[in-house]
C-alpha cells in the first residue's frame, strides 16, 4: 500500500512538473473556491469570507508542495496583482465622474471626517509603538481606507444599492479611492525624500501632486471629449468583438499612462474604469465586463488568503484578532459620527459604518508599494494582510446584524428622537387614509402595480428610497414617502394599522422579513404580497405564515412554458392543464 502511495505521489509530481505553474496554481484556486463556496452556502455565510479561507488553506496545507509546483510563490504574487488590477477596473466602471459630482458633498465632508480622524488615531498609535513619523502617517492612511468592493457587493446582493446607506458608503468610498491616487504618487517622495533637504522635498512633492492632478484631468478629458466619439464610431460597426476590444484597449492604454506617471497599474486601471464609465455606452460596457466581476473578486480574495502566513496566524491569533476588533470599532464609530453629521438617519448610517469598517483592497496596494520602497518590513506586510483579511471577513457578519443594532440605538435614543418626531409630523397628512395599499419600492413591478390600482380607484401610499423618484411622484400628486420600509416609523407613517394590503415589490429577503414582522404586529389581518428570488427565500417566507408570495423563478418558468407551448401549437386547455400540474407539484393547489 505504501509503495502504491509513493508511486501515486511520484506520478502527480512528474505530471505537475510538466504543467505551467500558473495553470497548476489556478486550478487549485478555482477547485478549492468551488468546494469552500458550497460549504459556506450550506451554512449561509458570505462567499468572500470563504475565498479568504480558501487561499489560506491552499498556501498553508502543503498541497502546492505535494504537486511540486515551481515558482508557486511568484505565481501567487502575480495572481494577487492581476486580481487587484481587474478588481480596480470593475470598480472604476461602476463609478463615474457624474457619480462623483452628484455625491460630492457626502464624499468631501464624510470622506474627510472618516479619513482624517482614523488617520490621526492610527498614526498616533504607530508613533507610540515606535514607527517614524512618515511611516506612521502612511500606516494611518492605509487603515483609514475601506473595502469598496466588499461593501458594494453586500449592498448589491441585498438589493439596497439605491438606499441612503449605500449612498453614504459610496460617497465616502469615492473620496478614499480618489485620494489614493494622490497618496500613491506622493509615496516615493514621502519615504525616500525624508532624508533630503526641505527644499528638495518640497519640489518633489509639488511635482508629484502635479502629476496626480494631470492624470485626473487627463481622465476627465478622455471621458468628455475622446472616448465618446471613438465608441460611437466603433458601435456603428455593430461588432461586439470590436467594441469589447476597443474598451479593453482604451483601459490598458490609460492604465499604462498611469503607470508611466509612477502610479501603480491598479490605480491606473481604476481611473481607466472611470474613463469608460462616463460615456453613454457605459451600460453596454457594464454588461460586457461585470459578468467577470465575481471571478475577479474570487481571484483577489483567494490571493490575499494565499499570501498569509498560517503559522504566524495560529501562533499569535489573539494579537491579530485584538487589532482587528480595534480597527472595526474605531472605524465604525467614526463613520457613524460622519454620517450623523451629514444628516443621515440612524439606520443607513449604521449600515454604512459597518460596510466601511474593514481595511480595504487599496491598502494592500499601498502595502506592496511601501514594501518595495523599504518603508515596511515583511512582518509589517503580514500584519496588514492578516488584519485586512480578518476585518473583511467580519463585515458581512456585521451587516447582517445592522437592523438589530439600529433598532437598539433608536430604542436607547443614542442620537435623539428626531425620527419619531418626523413620523409624527407627517402622520397628520396621512391620517385620513383608510383601506389603502402600501407599495414598497417603485421599480418596474411597483410602477405597474401602482398604475393598475389607480385605474381601479384604490388609494395607495408608495415607499421608495430613490429621492428623485419620490419628488417626481409627489409632483404627479402621488402619496409617496422617501423612507426605508425596514424602519418601524416608516410603516406607522404610511398608516399600516389602517391599510388593506402591503405589497413588497422587490426581492430582498431580509428587508421583507423585517417589514412583514412589523406589519403583522401593527395589523394582524392585513394582506401581504411579497416577491422572492429563490426557492429557499420562498420557504423562509412561508415559515412566517405568508401565502401571497410571488416567486420570480417560478413565474418566469411558468411564462416560458406557456409561451413555448403556444408556439408549438398546443391549445389553451392543454396549457392550463400543464399550469395546474406544475402548481400542484409545487404545493400551491390548483
Amino acid at each position: 500500500m505504501l509503495e502504491q502511495l509513493n508511486s501515486l505521489n511520484t506520478f502527480l509530481a512528474a505530471g505537475a512538473s510538466n504543467v505551467a505553474p500558473v495553470f497548476g496554481v489556478l486550478s487549485m484556486v478555482l477547485g478549492f473556491a468551488v468546494i469552500v463556496s458550497l460549504i459556506f452556502h450550506r451554512f449561509r455565510q458570505s462567499f468572500l469570507t470563504g475565498y479568504l479561507l480558501c487561499g489560506l488553506l491552499i498556501a498553508n496545507s502543503g498541497v502546492l508542495d505535494l504537486l511540486d509546483l515551481e515558482d508557486a510563490e511568484h505565481v501567487i504574487d502575480s495572481l494577487a496583482e492581476i486580481g487587484v488590477v481587474l478588481l480596480m477596473f470593475t470598480l472604476g466602471i461602476e463609478f463615474s465622474f457624474n457619480e462623483i459630482k452628484r455625491l460630492r458633498r457626502v464624499a468631501m465632508i464624510g470622506g474627510t471626517i472618516e479619513v482624517l480622524c482614523v488617520n490621526v488615531i492610527a498614526s498616533g498609535v504607530a508613533l507610540a509603538i515606535g514607527f517614524p513619523f512618515n511611516e506612521s502617517v502612511l500606516i494611518g492612511f492605509m487603515i483609514a481606507l475601506s473595502s469598496t468592493a466588499l461593501s458594494l457587493k453586500i449592498f448589491q446582493d441585498s438589493g439596497q444599492l439605491a438606499s441612503p446607506g449605500a449612498k453614504l458608503t459610496i460617497g465616502i468610498a469615492i473620496f478614499q479611492d480618489l485620494l489614493v491616487v494622490v497618496v500613491i504618487v506622493l509615496l516615493p517622495v514621502l519615504i525616500q525624500g525624508a532624508s533630503e533637504g526641505m527644499g528638495s522635498m518640497t519640489l518633489d512633492l509639488s511635482l508629484a501632486l502635479l502629476k496626480a492632478l494631470l492624470f485626473l484631468v487627463f481622465g476627465w478629458v478622455m471621458t468628455r471629449f475622446m472616448v465618446p466619439p471613438i465608441l460611437r464610431r466603433v458601435s456603428a460597426v455593430r461588432s461586439r468583438e470590436l467594441f469589447t476590444l476597443t474598451v479593453v484597449g482604451l483601459c490598458v492604454g490609460v492604465a499604462t499612462i498611469g503607470y508611466l506617471l509612477d502610479l501603480s497599474l491598479a490605480m491606473g486601471a481604476f481611473v481607466a474604469g472611470l474613463v469608460v464609465s462616463g460615456s453613454v455606452y457605459s451600460h453596454r460596457i457594464l454588461a460586457d465586463v461585470l459578468p467577470f466581476k465575481d471571478l475577479f473578486l474570487t481571484l483577489f480574495f483567494v490571493s490575499v488568503g494565499m499570501l498569509i502566513d498560517g503559522g504566524l496566524l495560529l501562533e499569535r491569533w489573539y494579537f491579530f484578532v485584538g487589532w482587528g476588533i480595534a480597527v472595526l470599532v474605531v472605524k465604525f464609530v467614526i463613520t457613524l459620527i460622519a454620517g450623523r453629521f451629514l444628516g443621515f438617519a440612524i439606520r443607513p448610517t449604521v449600515q454604512a459604518a459597518m460596510g466601511l469598517a474593514s481595511i480595504g483592497e487599496f491598502s494592500l496596494v499601498l502595502v506592496n508599494q511601501a514594501l518595495k520602497l523599504g518603508a515596511l518590513s515583511p512582518a509589517d506586510e503580514q500584519f496588514f494582510l492578516i488584519t485586512t483579511a480578518l476585518t473583511m471577513a467580519a463585515v458581512p457578519i456585521m451587516m447582517k446584524g445592522a437592523p438589530r443594532i439600529s433598532r437598539w440605538m433608536e430604542d436607547k435614543k443614542l442620537f435623539g428622537d428626531e425620527g419619531r418626531s418626523k413620523a409624527g409630523e407627517h402622520a397628520e397628512i396621512l391620517s385620513d387614509l383608510r383601506d389603502h395599499v402600501i407599495i414598497c419600492g417603485y421599480g418596474p413591478v411597483g410602477r405597474q402595480l401602482d398604475e393598475a390600482l389607480e385605474r381601479a380607484g384604490v388609494a395607495r401610499v408608495i415607499i421608495e428610497l430613490n429621492a428623485e423618484t419620490v419628488m417626481e411622484l409627489k409632483r404627479l400628486g402621488r402619496v409617496a414617502l422617501f423612507a426605508d420600509v425596514a424602519q418601524p416609523e416608516t410603516l406607522q407613517l404610511a398608516g399600516i394599522a389602517r391599510a388593506r394590503m402591503l405589497a413588497i415589490t422587490f426581492p430582498a429577503l431580509e428587508v421583507g422579513q423585517v417589514a412583514i414582522h412589523q406589519a403583522r404586529e401593527a395589523n394582524p389581518g392585513i394582506a401581504i404580497l411579497c416577491r422572492a428570488r429563490f426557492a429557499s427565500d420562498v420557504a423562509k417566507l412561508q415559515s412566517m405564515g405568508e401565502e401571497g408570495i410571488v416567486h420570480d423563478e417560478a413565474e418566469s418558468a411558468m411564462r416560458m412554458i406557456r409561451s413555448s407551448m403556444r408556439e408549438l401549437g398546443f391549445g389553451e386547455d392543454e396549457i392550463e392543464e400543464e399550469r395546474r400540474l406544475i402548481r400542484f407539484r409545487r404545493g400551491e393547489g390548483i
